[in-house]
């Protein structure tokens, strides 16, 4: 009788995997389709990004009008020095107000950045936007940048 106990608890614990598996996978696939590489010059290095196009970011810079892609600390930290980030952070004072979802808000620095371009298509696209800088990891730090909505 243990052992129908066993084979039954292993074929169950065999079906809960997978479909946990067929799940994640399926996740996988839809989020492919809103991941990109990004690239763009700041401060006069080439920074290489990858982006997910988020359907929240609806940031514009209220001065340019341009959109606003919201680029992690620790991703420019694979280009840029702490004390360099500290530094163009400092120079680039200007701050725009960022809205949550849950109603709280908080001020994120932005910077100017050139030759903003990201794959859409397999084709490589130039687009104008800002830059805004949060001390947040997007999806544990798997993605470097959240892209604006209008990018779709």
């Amino acid at each position: 009788q243990n052992c129908q106990i066993f084979i039954l608890f292993a074929i169950i614990l065999y079906i809960f995997a997978v479909f946990r598996f067929v799940r994640l996978h399926e996740k996988n696939k839809f989020l492919k389709k809103f991941l990109t590489k990004v690239s763009f010059f700041l401060n006069g290095k080439h920074i290489y990004l990858y982006g997910l196009i988020d359907s929240g970011n609806t940031l514009f810079d209220p001065l340019t009008r341009k959109p606003v892609v919201l680029v992690s600390v620790e991703s420019l930290e694979k280009s840029f020095s702490k004390s360099e980030i500290e530094y163009l952070l400092k120079v680039n004072p200007r701050k725009i107000k960022c809205d949550t979802i849950s109603g709280s808000g908080f001020e994120i620095p932005i910077l100017k950045v050139s030759n903003f371009s990201m794959m859409i298509d397999n084709e490589i696209k130039q687009l104008s936007c800002i830059v805004g800088v949060v001390k947040h990891k997007f999806e544990k730090g798997k993605i470097d940048c959240l892209l604006h909505r209008d990018f779709l």
